[in-house]
């Protein structure tokens, strides 16, 4: 598994949550990636995730999905 498909199915975790999960890449123009994570709750942004790496973005929304899981609990 990839680590842009381990955090797009993060994001899918989250939406299970009911957040709206918007996951984005691009490339700066000096050739670094980045990679972006928008997450909504009743059309309000609440969190931006954020980095150069697929895998730093993904530890940053399992540590969101997993405070989102002990709140719900």
């Amino acid at each position: 598994m990839t680590a842009l498909t381990h955090l797009h199915q993060l994001a899918d975790q989250c939406r299970e949550s009911g957040f709206f999960v918007s996951v984005s890449t691009a490339y700066h123009p000096g050739g670094n990636l980045y990679v972006s994570v928008m997450i909504f709750s009743s059309g309000v942004q609440i969190d931006h995730l954020y980095g150069n790496t697929p895998q730093e973005v993904a530890e940053l929304l399992a540590e969101f999905n997993a405070a989102n899981t002990q709140e719900a609990a």
